[in-house]
């Protein structure tokens, strides 16, 4: 699972450093250091981005404060992107998004 999870957001990170959530609410014992290595041995297999974040697992993502600031910039140049585009059709592009709720990740992990 976590291989896969590392592996779409590398494909969907498009070279910019992501954020990723809910990887701190999965259950202690079921987040071992090897599943994290899968993950990030996967991401920077097909993502150019350098590094990532996840929120209360890495150093720059452990202050709920500042995460919320690093969404809150998220959203407000995704809104600044949408206004500029909007009405421009050689710019619009499509957008991928991927949702995986605690229910989703806690089956996946429960099949381990």
């Amino acid at each position: 699972f976590f291989a896969t999870l590392g592996y779409v957001c590398g494909n969907l990170s498009d070279g910019k450093i992501p954020l990723l959530l809910g990887v701190d609410q999965i259950p202690k014992d079921k987040v071992s250091n090897d599943y994290m290595k899968a993950f990030c041995a996967a991401f920077g297999t097909t993502g150019a981005a350098p590094l990532i974040h996840v929120a209360g697992v890495t150093a720059e993502a452990m202050d709920k404060a500042y995460v919320k600031a690093m969404i809150d910039d998220l959203v407000e140049g995704d809104k600044k992107e949408v206004k500029e585009n909007k009405n421009d059709k050689t710019q619009q592009k499509k957008e991928n998004i991927v949702v995986l709720t605690q229910d989703h990740m806690l089956k996946a992990f429960e099949a381990l």
